[in-house]
Parts: structure tokens; C-alpha cells; sequence
């Protein structure tokens, strides 16, 4: 899954800018990919208009803990991590 392929199926440039500053049909500039960094296989991705025009991106972390990383983003382009889905030990009583 490519998250450059999230920025064309939810088109952010609607939602965040009225401006025409960016082709609708190019990816933004000045970004390097991956976008999120280090090991973040299978990314699963959703807009939430609701939450201040905000994109969600959870990864699979498998036996790494604390796990489930959650990332959020307003631009597709610049992630930031907001926590752990899995953060306590409990809720893995298998490790």
C-alpha cells in the first residue's frame, strides 16, 4: 500500500486549501518517501473531516511493543506519531 497512492484517492487539496496553488493531479513537493520513517509495514489510512480535517494512519507493529503506532497528518505529508494502540502490557498477555 502506498500512502502516495492515499494522497490521490482522498485528494487533501480540496479539503485544506482553497487555492489552486496545487495541481490536483501531482503529488505535493518537497517530500521524501517513505513519508512515515523507519518500519511501518501495512499502513491503514482514513479522513476524518470531523476531527479538523485530519488523516489517520495506524501500522502493523506484530511482536513489537509498545505497539500499533498511530500517526496523524492534515497534509499527507508531514506524520506525526500520536501514541501506541497497544500501551500496556495487558492487553498482549501473550508477550
Amino acid at each position: 500500500f502506498d500512502l502516495l497512492k492515499t494522497y490521490v484517492l482522498f485528494d487533501p487539496s480540496k479539503y485544506l486549501s482553497t487555492s489552486n496553488a496545487m495541481d490536483q493531479h501531482s503529488p505535493p513537493r518537497g517530500f521524501t518517501n517513505p513519508i512515515l520513517p523507519g518500519w511501518n509495514p501495512d499502513p491503514s489510512c482514513i479522513f476524518v473531516p470531523e476531527w479538523d480535517n485530519t488523516f489517520f494512519c495506524v501500522t502493523s507493529s506484530f511482536m513489537i511493543f509498545p505497539g500499533l503506532p498511530l500517526y496523524s497528518s492534515r497534509d499527507l505529508v508531514n506524520w506525526k506519531l500520536g501514541c501506541n494502540i497497544l500501551n500496556r502490557r495487558r492487553q498482549v498477555p501473550e508477550l
